[in-house]
């Protein structure tokens, strides 16, 4: 093994810093689920009408932003 204890630091440091963002990342992700979940439980039971008004304007923008503009924007992209 021909290793320098120099690299073998800058390995160990850079593969730290990376499994702190990963952990940061994924910690950050499941808040975000946890938060998005409560409150759409907490609008459903306060008022399912609003609830679904709502599930149909988002799936209905997801639809748009799929079947109108990302085509659009490939075209933009290849240069028309």
């Amino acid at each position: 093994m021909n290793i320098k204890s120099g690299e073998v630091l800058q390995v160990i440091n850079n593969d730290t810093d990376s499994a702190f963002r990963l952990l940061s990342y994924l910690l950050s992700l499941f808040t975000e689920l946890v938060v998005s979940g409560a409150l759409i439980i907490t609008i459903l039971v306060i008022s399912p009408t609003i609830t679904f008004g709502l599930a149909v304007l988002v799936i209905g923008m997801m639809l748009l932003i799929q079947v109108i503009i990302r085509p659009i924007q490939k075209k933009i992209g290849r240069g028309i």
